[in-house]
């Protein structure tokens, strides 16, 4: 897994689960499916700004900054431009390994449709904050 240390010494882990992309999703109002064949897209929706990697990161790793009391707006405020740039390499890692290139027997994103469901939400986890 991953990781990177902020300003401040600590150490970050950023993981990549369906919660984390359903809240990047409603975040930042992209659909991870459409992009994630499409590398320069996907740069764009999670790394087009500092205020938005800041965001992504963040949403990556809401588990441990919420043990650690840590808000989204303190976390960046621990961040150099080496810090920055270790974080985004971390969470390229963490995307990697929660989709890997397809395999012949692994669907690709193209094949599971638009990003849209037919059925109902249950509605937001408490483990990652949509906004």
């Amino acid at each position: 897994m991953a990781s990177f240390t902020d300003m401040e010494g600590r150490k970050w882990s950023p993981r990549v689960t369906v919660d984390v992309i359903i809240a990047w999703e409603r975040s930042f109002k992209f659909s991870f499916i459409d992009v994630a064949p499409h590398p320069d897209q996907m740069q764009k929706h999670l790394f087009g700004s500092i205020d938005r990697i800041a965001g992504v990161l963040y949403r990556s790793v809401y588990k441990e900054a919420k043990a650690r009391g840590v808000s989204e707006k303190a976390f960046p405020e621990a961040f150099d431009g080496a810090t920055l740039q270790s974080a985004a390499l971390a969470l390229k890692e963490a995307i990697s390994e929660f989709w890997p290139e397809p395999e012949p027997d692994r669907p690709s994103p193209e094949s599971l449709g638009d990003g849209t469901t037919s059925g109902k939400s249950p509605g937001p986890s408490e483990s990652t904050p949509e906004s």
